[in-house]
């Protein structure tokens, strides 16, 4: 039961990371 927590929020926050990536490639939007 505990594996598929792990697994969602590890998946989560591999897409977080994608589209945090992907606005930082973006020039007109960089923090």
């Amino acid at each position: 039961m505990a594996v598929v927590p792990i697994s969602l929020a590890e998946r989560v926050r591999d897409c977080a990371r994608s589209l945090l990536w992907t606005l930082s490639e973006l020039p007109g939007l960089k923090y």
